[in-house]
């Protein structure tokens, strides 16, 4: 098994200025562990290890994986992360139900097709 590193970027842009750092939050070979420590969401602001934006986007931080090569150099890959459970965890629930709250219309189902009907558009 090879090792998987997991890297924070934090950039901030301002004007023509630009600065970058970079964070390393997780080094190790077992995706089970990494899934249980950041489980991955599928849940709008939910995932610890998404991608944020602050200040209308001046502020970011965004994650990146790597996998160690055998020289020794680092590649990027995709999210190794598994889903180790099949149903919602509690925080999980929580920002669905703020999220659904904050932003109703982007949970619109079958029963509300006629909303936009009803719109002069």
């Amino acid at each position: 098994m090879s090792t998987i590193r997991v890297i924070r970027e934090y950039r901030t842009s301002y004007g023509s200025r630009d600065n970058v750092s970079e964070h390393e939050l997780w080094i190790g070979t077992d995706v089970n562990e990494l899934s249980r420590k950041y489980p991955p969401s599928d849940i709008m602001g939910a995932d610890e290890l998404g991608y944020n934006q602050f200040e209308d986007g001046c502020l970011t931080q965004d994650t990146r994986f790597e996998q160690q090569l055998e020289d020794g150099s680092w590649e990027t890959i995709d999210d190794p992360r598994v889903r180790l459970g099949s149903s919602l965890s509690d925080y999980e629930r929580d920002i669905d139900a703020q999220n659904r709250r904050l932003f109703p219309g982007d949970y619109l189902d079958e029963d509300d097709d006629g909303y936009y009907n009803d719109w002069d558009m």
